[in-house]
């Protein structure tokens, strides 16, 4: 039993569902995390729009991003 309760894509908010929608027109999809970040709206629209910001970048950037995040995770040793 999951002690939170993610909503579905059809069990959400009409804002959740622009979201959503716009997720999907850019990247093909609605990432597990975001479905979980909808739970909150709010907190969803404020990670959707640093990701927006970064897809935005051209391509190199992006990997460079990737690859700060990773080094960094790693630096603090988080495990995922």
């Amino acid at each position: 039993m999951s002690l939170l309760n993610i909503p579905t894509e059809e069990n959400t908010s009409d804002e959740v569902k622009e979201i959503f929608d716009e997720m999907k027109r850019m990247i093909g999809t609605v990432p597990n995390g975001m479905k979980l970040w909808s739970i909150n709206p709010r907190a969803l629209k404020a990670q959707w729009s640093g990701m927006k910001s970064i897809l935005s970048l051209p391509k190199e950037e992006q990997k460079l991003y990737t690859i700060i995040r990773y080094l960094a995770s790693d630096q603090n040793e988080c495990t995922y």
